[in-house]
């Protein structure tokens, strides 16, 4: 396991001074996760990706990746090759 320095608002550092190095752990993880995500979906939002590509950039499975895009009310364009390819009518 690798150690890093971070420096954080006194406010944060209060409220993670009673938590263990597991729970801190799970926190950075799931914020990393996150955050890629987000940065995803701006690449989607943008024409720039896929949904596919978003997420095996943020590590989350298409269907994970596509629920979170239509949480944040981004409805992808799906070409009518690509549906074809999706639901194998090649």
């Amino acid at each position: 396991m690798s150690k890093i320095k971070v420096e954080i608002p006194e406010d944060i550092a209060d409220e993670l001074e009673s938590k263990d190095q597991k729970y801190i752990s799970q926190l950075l993880s799931l914020g990393l996760k996150q955050l890629k995500m987000q940065e995803a979906l701006i690449w989607v939002k943008e024409g720039q990706a896929s949904i596919g590509y978003g997420a095996e950039y943020a590590g989350v499975s298409p269907e994970e990746m596509a629920t979170y895009a239509y949480s944040q009310g981004v409805k992808p364009a799906f070409s009518e090759e690509t549906i074809d390819e999706e639901l194998g009518n090649q």
